[in-house]
């Protein structure tokens, strides 16, 4: 069975017209029981481009994909992002590979449930920095929600 829902995005910065990602999450079981794959794919404005979750220090601000705590579910990997980053050099970034994503961005985790549950609920948080070649935006912090 496949859940859906919409996300909804914040612009940290209150009032303001500025481009936005959007994303969407969903869920499938896998063949193991009690094993979920969740997927958040974001889709970033065409001009701007975000950072990958696995940038490394010194550079911009990393896209960060966050689980609320829940007692019944356990992640059995890591998120895996598609397609893989473009890695850059800028000078005000010296020495560091500047990773970045543009387009359609999907992002999974591989989650177990430790009790089988009539509804299965994930919740999380996506915060990206969206920037330009000529500019960057206030990062944007999306909600979802998935119930199976």
């Amino acid at each position: 069975m496949l859940a859906l829902i919409t996300i909804f995005a914040v612009d940290l910065l209150l009032g303001s017209e500025v481009p936005q990602v959007t994303a969407r999450a969903t869920v499938v079981p896998l063949p193991l029981r009690g094993e979920y794959r969740l997927t958040v794919q974001a889709v970033v404005p065409r001009g701007y481009h975000i950072f990958s979750i696995n940038q490394q220090p010194g550079g911009p601000l990393p896209t960060i994909l966050e689980l609320n705590q829940s007692s019944n579910l356990v992640a059995t990997s890591q998120w895996r992002e598609s397609p893989r980053p473009k890695t850059e050099r800028y000078d005000f970034w010296p020495g560091v590979d500047v990773e970045t994503l543009s387009g359609t961005v999907t992002w999974t985790i591989t989650l177990r449930e430790l009790e089988r549950r009539e509804v299965l609920a994930i919740m999380g948080t996506l915060i990206v920095f969206p920037c330009s070649d000529t500019t960057c935006l206030n990062p944007q912090e999306i909600k979802f929600q998935v119930v199976r």
